[in-house]
C-alpha cells in the first residue's frame, strides 16, 4: 500500500516552500518533479538559498530536455540511471519534470523520497479512425487483453520504430503522444482485442492512459503539493482503479494571515465560450469585441489565451506580458495587479474514453482543467503575497468563469470578489447557437415542391401496398378478377308478375282481369318505381 501525503491549501500558502525546506534540511536522496523546465530553475534557486540557511550542501542534479547532456543518453534513461549514479551520496536532490516522472521507470529508486509540485497531467485519451494506420499499429504493437474488460494493453514490439523517428515522420508524428504513453510504465489501453476490428473499417479506436501514484511503490515516501489535487483527474483515476493500492493522507498547510485585498472580476458575456465556437463567424465576432476592449486597458499586467486563437491577441498588441495559460507554481508575476485570461478548457470528444473508464463527468473535466487553470493563473499575481491589501483586476470571457473564480476566492478567504459585467464590449446578451443540426427555412415555392414530392411518394407507397395485397390474395386463391362483379341472374317474367300481383292480394288472373285495360299506365309506373329503387341503392 502507498500512502501519498497531499499538501493542500490555497496557492501562495507555502506548500512548495515547505517541500524545498524539507529537502534542504533532511539528508537523504530526494527526487523533485515539477510541471515545467522554467520552474526547475526557480526551485533550484530556492533550494540553494534554503540549504545555505540550513547549513547543508546537497548535490543538485537537474535532468530535462534543455540540460544539454546528451552524451548520457535520452532524458528518460538519465532519470532511470540517477538512482545508481547517486547511490553512495548522503544528500542529493534530483530535479525532473512531470513528463519525465511519468515516462521513466522509477522502480530503481528504492529508499528515495519523491516530491511532486502541482498536479501532473496524468490522464489522457483520444478517439480516432485508423482504417489504414491500423496496419502500422499491428506491426508496432501487440495486444494484451485486460481480463474482464473490453480493453487491451499495447505491448511494444522489438521491431517498432524509436520515438525520435516517429516524431520526425510527417505522417506518424501525430501518434507521438500515443507512442510515448505506450512506452511508459502506465502504458496505453485500446478498446479492441484484435487489430482486424479496425483495419479497413470506419469503427473508431478508443484509447486511454493514466499515470497514478501506484507507480511510486519503490519510494520511501511520496509527497504531493497541489491546491486542487483532490479535484484533479489523476486523483479521480486513482480512486476509480487503484483505491486498494493507494491511500491519500491530506495535510493542510495553513497560509500566513492575509490582508484583505479586493478583486474586480470583469466578464464580457453570459454565454460560455469555447475554441470551436470562436472558430465560427459569430464566435470570432465576439472574440474581436473582447480584443477591442482589452486594447483600451493600458496597464494590463499579464495575459494568456488558447493557442488556437493566440494570433488574434498577438496581432492586437495588448499591453502587458504574454504568458502561458498554465502558470501554476511560478513566482515571477507577483508584481502585477491585473491580468486577462480569455480561455476555454472544457471536456472534448477526445475525453470520451477517460469519462467512460473512470466514471467521470464533463463537469469533473471542466473543474480539473478550466477552473483550476483560471484559479492558478489569477493567483500568480499580487494576490500571491499574503500582505497585499490593494485592488486587483481580472478579465475573463464569460460569467460562468467569473462566478467560479469569485466563489473560490471568497471560500478560501483570499480576497473579496466583485463581479463586473463589461456591457461596453457589446456582446453581453449574444446567444450562442446550440450544437446540432440547424433548421433550414424554405421559401413558398420550395414548400410546394416538397409537398408535391411527398404526395407522389405517398401515392407510390399505396400502389406498392395494393400490389403486395393482390399478390398475397393470389397466392391464397382469394383474388377475384378485375372490374365490377357481374349482376345476379334476374327473375323470369312470370315470377316477377306473380310477386307483383301477390303484393296486392290478387292472383295473376285476377290482376289481368282488373288491370289489363290499364296495362300501359301500369308499365310506366313500374319503370318509375324501378328507377327510384335503383337510385336509392
Amino acid at each position: 500500500m502507498i500512502y501519498p501525503r497531499v499538501m493542500v491549501g490555497a496557492p501562495g500558502s507555502g506548500k512548495t516552500w515547505k517541500m524545498i525546506q524539507e529537502m534542504a534540511e533532511r539528508k537523504g536522496k530526494h527526487l523533485f518533479a515539477t510541471s515545467r523546465i522554467e520552474l526547475i530553475k526557480e526551485r533550484i534557486q530556492d533550494l540553494q538559498r534554503q540549504a545555505k540557511a540550513a547549513g547543508t550542501n546537497p548535490t543538485i542534479h537537474a535532468i530535462h530536455g534543455e540540460t544539454g547532456d546528451r552524451s548520457s543518453g535520452p532524458v528518460l534513461a538519465q532519470i532511470e540511471d540517477a538512482a545508481s549514479l547517486h547511490q553512495h551520496e548522503e544528500h542529493v536532490v534530483v530535479f525532473i519534470t512531470h513528463e519525465g516522472m511519468m515516462g521513466a521507470d522509477l522502480d530503481g529508486f528504492t529508499g528515495w523520497h519523491i516530491y511532486i509540485d502541482e498536479n501532473p497531467a496524468a490522464v489522457c485519451s483520444n478517439v480516432f479512425r485508423v482504417p489504414a494506420t491500423a496496419t502500422y499499429l499491428e506491426a508496432a504493437y501487440d495486444l494484451n487483453p485486460l481480463k474482464g474488460t473490453k480493453w487491451s494493453r499495447l505491448i511494444l514490439k522489438s521491431e517498432a520504430p524509436n520515438p525520435a523517428d516517429i516524431i520526425n515522420d510527417e505522417f506518424l508524428s501525430k501518434l507521438a503522444t500515443f507512442d510515448k504513453r505506450a512506452r511508459s510504465t502506465q502504458g496505453v489501453y485500446v478498446d479492441i482485442d484484435d487489430w482486424s476490428k479496425v483495419k479497413g473499417s470506419a469503427r473508431p479506436l478508443k484509447w486511454w492512459s493514466a499515470w497514478t501514484p501506484a507507480e511510486l511503490a519503490a519510494f520511501e515516501s511520496v509527497t504531493i503539493a497541489g491546491a486542487g489535487y483532490f479535484h484533479s483527474l489523476g486523483y479521480k483515476a486513482t480512486q476509480a482503479w487503484f483505491s486498494d493500492k493507494v491511500t491519500f493522507e491530506a495535510e493542510e498547510v495553513v497560509a500566513p494571515e492575509r490582508a484583505c485585498p479586493r478583486v474586480l472580476i470583469h466578464y464580457f458575456t453570459r454565454h460560455q465560450g469555447s475554441t470551436n465556437f470562436w472558430k465560427t463567424d459569430k464566435g470570432l465576432s465576439c472574440l474581436l469585441h473582447v480584443l477591442d476592449y482589452l486594447k483600451q486597458v493600458p496597464d494590463l499586467g499579464y495575459w494568456a489565451t488558447n493557442t488556437a486563437i493566440s494570433p488574434y491577441f498577438v496581432g492586437a498588441r495588448l499591453s502587458g506580458e504574454m504568458v502561458s495559460p498554465r502558470q501554476e507554481g511560478t513566482n515571477t508575476l507577483m508584481h502585477h495587479t491585473s491580468c486577462a485570461l480569455i480561455y476555454s478548457a472544457k471536456a472534448v470528444p477526445a475525453d470520451g474514453p477517460s469519462l467512460e473508464v473512470f466514471g467521470l463527468k464533463k463537469e469533473d473535466v471542466e473543474r480539473a482543467r478550466q477552473i483550476e487553470d483560471i484559479i492558478q493563473f489569477t493567483l500568480r499575481g499580487a494576490l500571491r503575497k499574503p500582505d497585499f491589501s490593494g485592488e486587483c483586476r481580472v478579465y475573463l470571457y464569460d460569467q460562468h468563469q467569473a462566478e467560479a473564480l469569485a466563489s473560490y476566492l471568497e471560500q478560501e478567504g483570499i480576497a473579496m470578489a466583485e463581479l463586473i459585467a463589461v456591457e461596453e464590449a457589446g456582446i453581453m446578451d449574444e446567444v450562442r447557437e446550440k450544437p446540432g443540426r440547424k433548421r433550414v427555412e424554405l421559401d413558398e415555392s420550395s414548400k410546394a415542391e416538397r409537398k408535391k414530392r411527398r404526395l407522389e411518394a405517398d401515392k407510390a407507397r399505396k400502389a406498392r401496398d395494393r400490389a403486395a395485397d393482390r399478390e398475397a390474395k393470389r397466392k391464397a386463391g382469394t383474388l377475384r378478377p378485375r372490374g365490377r362483379p357481374k349482376a345476379k341472374k334476374s327473375l323470369s317474367r312470370q315470377a316477377r308478375a306473380y310477386r307483383e300481383s301477390t303484393r296486392y292480394g290478387l292472383s295473376p288472373q285476377a290482376k289481368k282481369n282488373r288491370y289489363e285495360w290499364k296495362e300501359d299506365l301500369y308499365a310506366i309506373r313500374e319503370r318509375e318505381a324501378a328507377e327510384a329503387r335503383r337510385k336509392k341503392t
